[in-house]
């Protein structure tokens, strides 16, 4: 299930819009305005992955044949000195030519500065974007995936995600090219 966040282009209102049933699109009415609004979804390009014992012709398991033994998984990263292949698959931001790797657990998204505190300082000199502007959360799901999350960090300067606002205790589900905006940085978040 997606959640996209829209803005309504006539009464301004933010609304969350949840993917229940797969489409790529959705009609909607503002609750505020009563517009009708249509929300586009990103299609999930993940493989879907059988019982080697499914027969597609009867759909059913062939229960002559042993469940296939379960695959091992790999240790969590975060418990041990990542390998290259484990790093690049937290994430990263770009700005301009410049790389920031997000790593596992808590990373707070700053402006570089003798006084910053942040996990993954942006060298900037925008003064728009705060020492702490903010947070991105990386999770690893338990069947592997990566689960990465941003919300704003309790400053006064806001942060945008795809041209919209976060507002209070929002958390905003980061996808592959999603655009953020902290003052006038503009990062790119790719997985």
């Amino acid at each position: 299930m997606q959640i996209v966040r829209i803005q309504c282009p006539k009464c301004k209102v933010t609304l969350d819009v949840k993917d229940s049933t797969g489409a790529e699109q959705k009609t909607i009415e503002c609750p505020r305005c009563k517009a009708r609004l249509i929300v586009k979804f990103k299609q999930d390009n993940e493989k879907t992955y059988y019982d080697s014992r499914f027969n597609p012709s009867t759909g059913r398991l062939d229960q002559s044949t042993p469940p296939p033994a379960p695959q091992k998984r790999e240790e969590d990263p975060g418990t041990k000195f990542m390998n290259a292949a484990n790093f690049w698959q937290m994430g990263k931001l770009l700005f301009g030519t410049t790389v920031y790797p997000l790593q596992l657990g808590v990373n707070t998204i700053g402006r570089k500065a003798n006084t910053s505190s942040a996990s993954v300082q942006i060298d900037t000199q925008d003064r728009s974007m705060s020492r702490s502007h903010a947070v991105i959360e990386v999770s690893k799901l338990y069947d592997g995936r990566i689960h990465t999350v941003i919300r704003n960090s309790n400053n006064k300067n806001p942060t945008f995600v795809g041209g919209q606002p976060l507002i209070d205790d929002d958390r905003i589900i980061l996808n592959n090219g999603d655009i953020i905006q902290m003052g006038e940085v503009t990062l790119t978040f790719v997985q």
